[in-house]
């Protein structure tokens, strides 16, 4: 890990969150070390317009969370946090209509919708998922952050960030074959 100071603050949440249910999309496989989901915590690593910085958000109550941040651009990742834990959700707008849709609602009242604002980093396993199954795709993700990946910042070892739109630009179609990417994929 990459040593940086950290800065940190308590978000206060409109109800109750489950973070796995509300971070869990953001994982590709088990193998992505972008992410830790634990049952009361969470890390994440990324690449922001101010630099990489990585978060570590911990539950602290039903409805508060204690986020810390390391590294560049860690200013911009704490500010997004409440987004990133679904407070710009409108939950109240959503007239569930049917009794199976209104039956889910309640019983994962603490799935938010993340938001993250950061379309490379959903573009890249996206793209790795297409025409194959789950666990291949998974598998070349986790292969693709350890070739290609970079120490996160801040305590955590096991976090990696994935790499730079510039990076993955510059690979050349052969370099992701041995990952299991074809070159239509790459």
């Amino acid at each position: 890990a990459i040593h940086a100071p950290m800065i940190e603050r308590r978000v206060a949440l409109r109800g109750p969150i489950d973070l796995g249910l509300t971070l869990g999309p953001l994982r590709h496989g088990l193998g992505d070390r972008t992410i830790q989901l634990g049952l009361h915590d969470a890390w994440l690593a990324v690449r922001t317009a101010m630099g990489p910085a990585t978060l570590h958000v911990r539950l602290t109550g039903p409805a508060e969370v204690h986020a810390r941040a390391w590294g560049d651009g860690a200013e911009r990742l704490l500010a997004s946090t409440p987004e990133l834990l679904g407070e710009a959700d409108e939950p109240a707008r959503l007239e569930a209509r049917h009794p199976i849709v209104r039956h889910l609602q309640r019983q994962h009242a603490g799935m938010r919708l993340p938001r993250t604002g950061r379309v490379f980093d959903a573009l890249v396993p996206s793209v790795f998922e297409q025409k194959i199954t789950g666990t291949e795709a998974y598998r070349a993700y986790a292969a693709f952050l350890r070739a290609f990946g970079a120490p996160a910042p801040g305590p955590n070892p096991a976090l990696l960030l994935a790499p730079a739109p510039q990076t993955v630009a510059g690979l050349p179609y052969h370099a992701l074959h041995p990952i299991g990417i074809e070159r239509r994929r790459a």
